[in-house]
């Protein structure tokens, strides 16, 4: 996208915390003139928000604030170093909060 292009769209990468306190680096498109909707553009996974660039502009420059964001460990939401990172809780071994083990599919009468 030319610079031309996105002359009339506001653009500011920014990052905010996720409930958790994780930092997520994201990008804001914002028209120039009036807004008329919100888009948020999810990635798709282990994508970087960059790659919405054009797409997020175009929607910008046709009157709609846009927001683009990296998941945990992608792009601006990576952390540089492991130092501090508090690894997440292994799966193996738990139990989901539902029942389980075997169950009939055929309809109750």
């Amino acid at each position: 996208m030319t610079e031309a292009g996105l002359d009339d769209v506001f653009i500011d990468d920014i990052s905010f915390p996720a409930e958790d306190g994780y930092v997520l680096g994201a990008t804001l498109f914002l028209p120039r003139g009036a807004k008329q909707h919100a888009v948020l553009i999810n990635s798709a996974t282990a994508v970087p928000r960059k790659i919405y660039r054009k797409f997020a502009g175009y929607l910008a420059r046709r009157g709609f604030a846009v927001l683009t964001y990296d998941y945990r460990g992608i792009g601006d939401s990576r952390q540089r170093a492991l130092i501090g990172y508090i690894k997440p809780k292994s799966l193996v071994g738990s139990r989901p909060p539902w029942p389980t083990g075997p169950r009939s599919t055929s309809p109750r009468r």
